[in-house]
């Protein structure tokens, strides 16, 4: 933590982001989430991708942030998965799709509902190995949810999740196997 801080109060950005988590998990110094908050603020402001996706999560589920914000949580997932941040991509995904299906007490009520919007930031998830973006991506394709049902190409991802100790895609998993899939 004294590095980080050193190397934070210089400017250094992946310093502040450092800062922030050891603030925010208590390593080397206090659990303080306020300024865990701050940190992450200060790096998501210079252009961090991981800061400004634990940001969005502090707005939206005011983990040190001064308040709730939905429509900032959103726009600061946004910017993370826009530059390939795989866990941003995941959430936008899940938010849009859990509002496409009708989850109207769904925090993030201003996104808009789009199941082709969450398949879009699944596949850039999976693409990186997401393990749950594999499984929901998994389930789009066995379904023919938004896209092309593709039996096959659902077991492949599920398959990929299940290796990465993803408990539903091992589920379903074995249903492909039991079902003759």
């Amino acid at each position: 933590q004294h590095f980080f801080k050193r190397a934070a109060w210089r400017g250094h950005i992946d310093a502040m982001y450092g800062l922030a988590w050891c603030y925010y998990r208590g390593f080397g110094t206090k659990f303080w989430r306020k300024a865990a908050f701050s940190w992450f603020a200060k790096a998501a402001m210079q252009g961090h991708a991981g800061a400004q996706y634990d940001l969005g999560a502090g707005f939206h589920m005011m983990h040190g942030a001064p308040e709730v914000s939905w429509e900032k949580a959103a726009a600061l997932f946004e910017k993370s998965a826009r530059q390939g941040f795989r866990e941003a991509q995941n959430k936008l995904g899940y938010i849009y799709a859990h509002r496409a299906v009708g989850e109207v007490s769904y925090p993030l009520a201003c996104v808009e509902q789009n199941m082709a919007k969450a398949v879009e930031w699944w596949e850039k998830a999976a693409a990186q190995g997401h393990r749950e973006a594999q499984f929901e991506l998994g389930i789009c394709r066995l379904e023919g949810t938004t896209v092309e049902k593709n039996v096959e190409k659902a077991f492949e991802l599920f398959e990929k999740s299940a290796k990465q100790r993803n408990e539903d895609a091992q589920y379903y998993l074995g249903l492909c196997y039991e079902k003759g899939l």
